[in-house]
């Protein structure tokens, strides 16, 4: 057995003296799949039944499997998986406990995983939370009024403004989102009398 690293002229000098894989002595067909975490031996794996010339080396071939191969064969996974947004907006709320996009991201994220008891929590806070500062578009412009004449500052100026409405339209798009979820959730956990 090799291991290491060797020269293709030390391979070729060892190769006489290492014992022959004895096909006949292994029981292929008991094997059900063969997962190799190492792409190099797997595909030198997978063209064994070509190497050798052997029925039963096909057989074994043919179960070779990459880790990734095999791991996207076995089905969906199977541990709990959290969006990247999810973790992210977690973390920002670790920074800012009341960070308004944070809260929003995270009750939307439970919310559509079903999971109303925390999106409900969050959307609560959501509507608690203060409304998120925004750099007015007039004070801005006030500060490049000076270097108004430049192409360039008219388009920031204008990219400004459009930014402040998008920005205040998500805002209130967000607060309506949270109105409703948290009146849906609170009627449908009421008792009746």
């Amino acid at each position: 057995m090799l291991s290491g690293t060797a020269s293709l002229d030390e391979l070729a000098a060892r190769a006489p003296n290492m014992p022959a894989l004895d096909v006949d002595a292994v029981a292929f067909e008991d094997v059900e799949v063969v997962v190799v975490n190492s792409s190099g031996c797997g595909s030198h794996l997978k063209e064994l039944g070509w190497l050798l010339e052997h029925e039963d080396a096909a057989t074994f071939a043919a179960k070779v499997r990459d880790v990734g191969e095999f791991l996207a064969e076995s089905g969906p996974p199977r541990a709990p998986r959290h969006p990247l947004p999810l973790t992210v907006a977690l973390q920002a709320l670790e920074v800012e406990p009341n960070e308004f996009y944070a809260l929003r991201i995270v009750a939307g994220v439970y919310a559509e995983r079903g999971e109303h008891e925390p999106a409900y929590r969050y959307a609560r806070r959501l509507l608690d939370s203060d409304k998120p500062h925004f750099t007015p578009a007039r004070a801005v412009s006030r500060f490049l009024a000076a270097l108004a004449w430049l192409p360039v500052v008219r388009r920031l100026k204008e990219l400004v403004r459009r930014g402040e409405r998008e920005t205040e339209s998500s805002y209130s798009a967000g607060l309506h989102w949270a109105n409703g979820y948290v009146r849906w959730y609170e009627s449908r956990s009421q008792t009746a009398p």
